[in-house]
């Protein structure tokens, strides 16, 4: 430890963000995180972890997509239903697109089409 500074604190390793609200907001968040019973920054914290979500799929919810793939006895029913899939993606902040293969291969393309994956290609 250097003279005259104190050891750090995990704190210390977190990002730091100053930032300008304006009038009231300061107090609406503060009557809020009251509420809730946590500190502004927790509460802060909280909404944007609600709002910005880690941009990562549920791996049960996944698994079961992949079984929900098996048993299709027609390639018109399994295409229309992968069809379904993509519409519902798109309709979603996930925007994953589900591309299966003639060889059982399903591919992923997270956040981008198909085609604009090929494309960076």
């Amino acid at each position: 430890m250097i003279m005259g500074r104190s050891p750090k604190t995990p704190n210390d390793e977190l990002d730091k963000f100053l930032l300008r609200m304006p009038d009231g907001l300061r107090d609406r968040i503060k009557a809020v995180a009251d509420e809730n019973n946590r500190s502004m920054n927790a509460e802060i914290v909280a909404t944007l972890e609600t709002i910005y979500p880690p941009k990562s799929m549920d791996v049960k919810l996944l698994a079961e997509f992949l079984d929900s793939l098996v048993g299709f006895s027609d390639d018109e029913g399994y295409a229309a239903y992968i069809a379904t899939v993509n519409d519902a993606f798109a309709k979603t902040k996930h925007h994953w697109t589900v591309d299966p293969a003639w060889d059982g291969v399903v591919k992923f393309y997270p956040y981008a089409t198909k085609e604009k994956s090929d494309k960076k290609d």
